[in-house]
């Protein structure tokens, strides 16, 4: 099950808190950045388990929550070309040459089950969050993704892992 009515906070109060820390006065407790990106990073985790409706990190059960969900984005015919264009765009052979046992023809197929893996569970990052819940949300709700909110989605995602395999 997915909570489509929880509001994810955590980039919003990461971004207003790390845009406030020279404004404090001095008097009041000053927090470092590394302590409002702690404090953000235990939020974000606290949210991912609330809108799967978990206590604590199951990963079976979070893994089989995650793909169910992702199945259900691919139907979006949008959102598909997205994780089509970051698969296209971003990998370039990656992995090809780590997997020297397969034979060609398995090297392909084993290849692309592993970047989806890979993308997949990058949407499910930190850095991805905030927006995928929203996609999450508008697919589930009303069976459709606002195109500016993909377009956010792709952008954020293609510059992750550009960033990452260059």
């Amino acid at each position: 099950m997915y909570n489509t009515k929880f509001q994810v906070k955590y980039y919003n109060i990461e971004k207003e808190l790390l845009s406030n820390i020279n404004l404090v006065e001095e008097y009041q407790y000053q927090y470092s950045p590394q302590d409002v990106l702690d404090i953000c990073n235990k939020l974000y985790r606290d949210e991912l388990l609330s809108v799967f409706e978990l206590e604590f990190f199951e990963d079976d059960k979070m893994n089989e929550m995650i793909k169910n969900v992702y199945n259900t984005l691919m139907i979006n015919i949008e959102f598909k070309k997205i994780i089509d264009e970051i698969l296209q765009f971003s990998f370039k052979d990656f992995f090809l040459d780590k997997m020297e046992d397969f034979p060609l023809n398995l090297k392909k197929e084993r290849e692309d089950t592993i970047k989806k893996q890979i993308i997949l569970t990058t949407l499910f990052s930190q850095h991805l969050f905030y927006i995928t819940h929203k996609c999450i949300c508008q697919q589930l709700e009303v069976g459709t993704i606002d195109n500016e909110l993909l377009l956010e989605l792709k952008t954020h995602s293609i510059d992750i892992f550009t960033n990452q395999f260059v």
